[in-house]
C-alpha cells in the first residue's frame, strides 16, 4: 500500500460572478513510503491547493486522500488537524513562523500538537541545520535562508512519515536554492520520511527520484487550458 494515495480528487471554487471554476481533478496519484517526488507546474495550476488537500488543511469536493491507509477526507476538521500534527510535516512557501517567538520556540510550539514539546530534540534539529547559534533569534532577526531552516526544523520536529514542501526555494537565489533542496532531501532520507515538493523551478529537479508534471495528472487544469485554446 502506498504511503499516500489520491483517488479521483476534485476541488472547485466559486468566482465573484458566480461561475464555478474547477481547480483540481486528479484521478490518481501515489507516493511510496520514503519516496521523494517533485511536482512541477506553472503558477495558478493548483499546486498549493493539492498540497492543502493532502495535508487536510482544506477538504476537497469529492474523492479520497489516503495517508497510511486513512482517508483524511472523511475525518472531522479536528481529527484532520490532529493527524497532520502527528504524521505530516509542512514547509509553507511563506514559512508561517510566529514573529513573537524565537527560532527554538517556533519549533517547540510545532511539537505541542504532536507527540509533545521536546526542547532538546528541537534544539538538536536546529543545530543539525546550522542554526545552533540562532536559537534565541526571532524571525525578523534572521535571513530568509535562516527562516527557511527554522521552518524545515518545525516540519520535521514531530518525526512525520510524510513531508510536504510548497515552493521551498521560491525566495532563494540559485545557490541557496540548491543548498536548501539538498538539505531537505537528505534530512527526509535520514529520518525515513517521504517527501513531496511542489515547484516551478526546473533547476532543482536533479535532486529527485521522480518528477511529475501537474498538468499530466490534473484534468481540471488541462480542461481549462483546452477551453482557452491552449493545449498542454
Amino acid at each position: 500500500m502506498p504511503l499516500l494515495e489520491i483517488r479521483d480528487l476534485k476541488k472547485a471554487y466559486r468566482a465573484p460572478d458566480g461561475t464555478v471554476e474547477p481547480v483540481l481533478h486528479v484521478p490518481h496519484f501515489a507516493l511510496e513510503a520514503e519516496e521523494q517526488v517533485a511536482l512541477i507546474g506553472q503558477s495558478g495550476s493548483g499546486k498549493t491547493t493539492l498540497l492543502h488537500a493532502i495535508a487536510g488543511i482544506l477538504r476537497p469536493d469529492s474523492g479520497a486522500v489516503l495517508v497510511d491507509g486513512l482517508d483524511l477526507v472523511g475525518l472531522s476538521e479536528g481529527r484532520r488537524d490532529a493527524f497532520r500534527a502527528r504524521q505530516i510535516g509542512y514547509v509553507f512557501q511563506t514559512f508561517n513562523l510566529l514573529q513573537g517567538y524565537t527560532a527554538l520556540e517556533n519549533v517547540v510550539l510545532g511539537m505541542v500538537f504532536g507527540a509533545g514539546a521536546d526542547r532538546p530534540y528541537a534544539a538538536e534539529l536546529l543545530q543539525r541545520l546550522g542554526m545552533g547559534d540562532r536559537l534565541d533569534y526571532r524571525p525578523s532577526q534572521l535571513s530568509v535562508g535562516q527562516q527557511q531552516r527554522v521552518a524545515l526544523a518545525r516540519a520535521l520536529a514531530n518525526k512525520p512519515r510524510l513531508v510536504l514542501a510548497d515552493e521551498p526555494t521560491g525566495n532563494l537565489d540559485p545557490q541557496r536554492a540548491s543548498e536548501a533542496i539538498a538539505l531537505l532531501t537528505s534530512l527526509c532520507k535520514e529520518r525515513g520520511a517521504a517527501l513531496l515538493v511542489v515547484t516551478h523551478e526546473r533547476s532543482v529537479l536533479d535532486a529527485f527520484e521522480r518528477v511529475v508534471d501537474l498538468k499530466e495528472i490534473n484534468l481540471a487544469a488541462r480542461g481549462a487550458a483546452t477551453a482557452q485554446g491552449v493545449h498542454p
